[in-house]
């Protein structure tokens, strides 16, 4: 049975908890975080204080180890490979690169070996990568010349960035592009623009191949003729794909006799002209 208090009224008191407990209470809470706060400060500033000195440890030794590794005979440079060459040979590539077999595969500078590689005018990219411990492989990208620009310096290679690169020794079967000077503007600078986009796509859709020279008339149009029977076409630098396809289309067909040229300039049409 519980017993309940009664004053001298005989009214019973009601239960109450002292405030100045209370108050007691949350300064003493307060007191202990703010405790805690300054106690955590500085066990975060040493754990990252520790991680930055880890990792400093960690990079010094990769330094030394890596140093290390260009004085060891064991990665010495036996054979330099080279891939993705047509038109530069294997022997030229390497000697460009100015790397020599003999060398420490850690110690060469492939840095400078592709800046050398890249400012040759038929390179167009080029990666170098150790293969350990004594190879190293080089992976040439070469300009692909569309076309052969005739210039009063003679004959280069357009590619299709319209580049013009000197030609490498080697036997190359591709369209001469005569009669430049149509090309050019007010200052006799030639703009050839169309005119790559004119090779790429004939070339994308395999007709390029079937052509033996183009001789521009102005920076729009050109007479093409084709290897072979030297068919004489007439064909505007824009929609070059389509004029083809529809070229494709009337040779299928028997030729009409006593036929001089063929005019695909004309959209949808075959024009001929005796």
């Amino acid at each position: 049975m519980r017993a309940i208090a009664r004053g001298s009224t005989g009214g019973v008191m009601p239960r109450h908890s002292p405030i100045y407990t209370r108050l007691h209470e949350q300064e003493r809470l307060s007191g202990e975080i703010e405790a805690g706060d300054i106690i955590g400060r500085p066990t975060r500033f040493l754990r990252w204080l520790i991680i930055l000195a880890l990792l400093g440890l960690f990079l010094f030794g990769i330094q030394n180890a890596y140093s290390a590794l260009t004085v060891l005979d064991l990665f010495r440079l036996e054979e330099i490979s080279v891939i993705g060459n047509e038109m530069l040979t294997s022997r030229e590539i390497v000697a460009r690169s100015g790397l020599d077999v003999g060398a420490n595969l850690f110690d060469t500078d492939l840095l400078s070996a592709t800046q050398m590689l890249t400012a040759h005018p038929l390179v167009r990219g080029a990666l170098l990568l150790r293969q350990p411990p004594g190879s190293l492989v080089i992976t040439i990208d070469e300009r692909r010349p569309l076309a052969l620009l005739l210039t009063p310096k003679g004959l280069k290679g357009l590619d299709e960035e319209g580049m013009l690169c000197t030609l490498p020794p080697v036997p190359l079967d591709l369209p001469v592009v005569t009669h430049t000077g149509a090309l050019a503007d007010s200052n006799g600078i030639l703009q050839l623009g169309d005119l790559v986009s004119f090779l790429k796509a004939l070339d994308a859709c395999g007709f390029l191949e079937d052509i033996s020279e183009i001789y521009p008339v102005n920076k729009e149009e050109a007479r093409v003729f084709t290897v072979g029977d030297g068919l004489n076409l007439r064909m505007r630098f824009e929609s070059a794909e389509h004029q083809a396809q529809n070229l494709r289309a009337f040779l299928s067909q028997p030729r009409p006799e006593g036929m001089a040229y063929v005019d695909l300039r004309y959209r949808d049409q075959v024009v001929v002209g005796n």
